[in-house]
């Protein structure tokens, strides 16, 4: 029985579904919903800030189809101010009546009402500057940054006049360490605070900042540490210098790469020495000075300097 007349039953189906989502769509359906507000000349040309009211009620109608689909992304309510902007002054306290505006974005076929068809509100006129941009850092890592420049180095910043006009630079969030174990000299950071305001757009909202990355150095003294002579092998003489020992200014980073601390290097890190090859024979009164050289075992990550003379006084004598 259930397989006799198939045909006619899909059919019946198919009418019958049809039918109810015929009838379904036609039902009116009523929405309301908070949307953003932007007050307008008639020109179109001049926008005003609308304080303490930045959404306002509207209450749409259309079929249940259509307002099930209604894409609520991009409607804004524009209220064009002509009739309530009297004795010449663009900015106020104003009459504000909404069933003079339309919300933009929305299909011909839904209507809209606003609950509340007026309200008082102070406007004042926008205005877009354009700012530069000061990058503000925390570093307080082992690392040295610098900031090279930010990027873009100017932003347009929109909003009531006596507002923006009052600004004179947009800076930045600190950028702080965490950003540069995972950065290759480049970081994107939002702007401060004072562009964190419902009357201030500003774009773009993030700056990225070039930057210098390196290590901090630190200093410390290495005292007394033996100043060697360079001679050839096959010269015969005796050497005497004026000072034995030098103090050394040591340079690098805190914590070198094989983790050692700079302030654990001891004397036998770096070799001094002076260099008297060549000189064969000095006269007692008029004894030669030699520049003072330091060689240290960790290359360029680590440097020394003697800290006062850096040239010693020498007497060669021949050996017998």
């Amino acid at each position: 029985m259930i397989l006799s007349n198939w045909p006619l039953k899909i059919w019946s189906f198919v009418i019958g579904s049809s039918i109810f989502f015929l009838i379904h769509s036609l039902i009116q359906a009523e929405l309301l919903l908070e949307i953003p507000l932007e007050v307008v000349s008639s020109n179109g040309e001049e926008v005003f800030h609308v304080n303490h009211t930045p959404r306002v009620k509207v209450e749409l109608r259309g079929t249940q189809r259509q307002v099930e689909t209604l894409n609520r992304l991009g409607l804004k309510v524009l209220v064009p101010l002509d009739q309530a902007l009297t004795g010449g002054g663009r900015e106020g306290t104003f009459d504000i009546r909404l069933a003079e505006g339309y919300v933009s974005g929305l299909p011909d076929q839904i209507q809209a009402r606003f609950p509340e068809p007026s309200f008082k509100a102070e406007l004042k006129q926008m205005k877009t500057r354009q700012l530069s941009v000061t990058p503000v850092t925390d570093f307080t890592s082992e690392f040295d940054v610098k900031v090279r420049y930010p990027h873009p180095q100017f932003v347009d910043v929109r909003g009531p006049r006596d507002v923006v006009e009052k600004l004179k630079e947009i800076k930045t969030r600190p950028a702080r360490d965490t950003i540069l174990y995972s950065t290759q000299n480049v970081v994107e950071v939002d702007l401060v605070d004072q562009v964190d305001n419902e009357q201030l757009v500003v774009e773009p909202r993030r700056v990225k900042l070039w930057l210098d990355i390196t290590p901090k150095q630190e200093t410390h003294e290495l005292k007394s540490v033996p100043v060697n002579v360079l001679v050839n092998p096959e010269e015969r003489k005796r050497v005497d210098l004026q000072r034995k020992t030098v103090d050394l200014i040591v340079t690098g980073p805190p914590v070198l790469s094989d983790n050692t601390k700079l302030l654990d290097l001891d004397p036998d890190t770096f070799t001094v020495f002076v260099d008297v090859r060549g000189l064969q024979s000095t006269v007692s009164g008029e004894e030669p000075e030699r520049k003072v050289y330091v060689v240290s075992s960790y290359g360029d990550e680590v440097t020394a300097v003697p800290r006062e003379d850096l040239y010693i006084r020498v007497t060669v004598e021949k050996a017998p």
